[in-house]
Formats: C-alpha cells, sequence, structure tokens
C-alpha cells in the first residue's frame, strides 16, 4: 500500500510529521511564522491541502477515499464536498457522489480498535462502490 508505480496512494492533511498531536517540533524554525505552533501551522496548510486533495481526486476519479480520525472532520468534508453518513457500524461513515466513495474510519490506533471493525467497513465500501453508477468503468 503506498508504493510507487502503486494503485493507491497515502496522503496526510498536514504533512509535517510529529510524535503526537500534542507535541510540537517546529516552533523554533527561524524565519517561518506559520510554524511557530500547531493551530497557526494547520490555518496556514490545511485549506490549500484540502484544494490540492480536491483537484487530485478530481484529476483520478479514484472508486474510494479512505479518512482516518475524527479530528480533522470538518477538513474531510471539505475535501469531500459534501457530509458524511453514519453507517450501521458505529465510527464508520460514508458520502457518496456518482463517482467516488468516501469513507470516514476511526484510525488503525484507536483504542480499542480490531480487524473485524475493518473488516466490516471494507464490506460496507465495497458494497457502496457495487451501488455506484460507475461500476464496472474501471475494470476494477
Amino acid at each position: 500500500m503506498g508504493r510507487a508505480n502503486g494503485m493507491n496512494c497515502i496522503l496526510e492533511l498536514l504533512p509535517l510529521p510529529s510524535p503526537s498531536t500534542s507535541q510540537w517540533l517546529y516552533s523554533t524554525c527561524a524565519g517561518i511564522p506559520w510554524l511557530r505552533d500547531r493551530v497557526t501551522y494547520r490555518e496556514h496548510v490545511a485549506p490549500s491541502r484540502v484544494r490540492h486533495l480536491q483537484r487530485r481526486i478530481g484529476q483520478h476519479q479514484p472508486e474510494v477515499v479512505v479518512f482516518y480520525g475524527f479530528g480533522y472532520r470538518d477538513w474531510w468534508k471539505r475535501v469531500a464536498e459534501m457530509s458524511f453518513e453514519q453507517t450501521e457500524l458505529e465510527g464508520f461513515y460514508i458520502a457518496c457522489t456518482d463517482r467516488t466513495v468516501f469513507a470516514l474510519t476511526k484510525r488503525p490506533t484507536h483504542t480499542g480498535i480490531t480487524n473485524q471493525y475493518f473488516e466490516r467497513a471494507g464490506a460496507l465500501v465495497r458494497a457502496a462502490v457495487a451501488r455506484s453508477p460507475r461500476v464496472g468503468l474501471t475494470g476494477a
């Protein structure tokens, strides 16, 4: 997953790495005022990242886009340009266009998460793709 020349892509809304959301490693970067704290960084970077992700989704028209974590739910809604609907699986949401199924799910590191959660989420995504009008267009 996420390999060069692969059929999928892994992206972050905010690409600077950090050990946790409670730590900020970049406040001492001289001359870059938007790195002074996490909030300023997010406000500076997230809007352009949303636009970039929207363009890439429009360009490549993936069947499925998966968003991990609820901390950026409002940003994920902006990327998808629509609201997510709760599914029968607690903590799993879906939004669909005629071209793409957007899924919002718990992070794999979420406390108490199980393989069964992601197996059920995968089944719900497969069902949503099967209902999509684009089925059969990509040969997948």
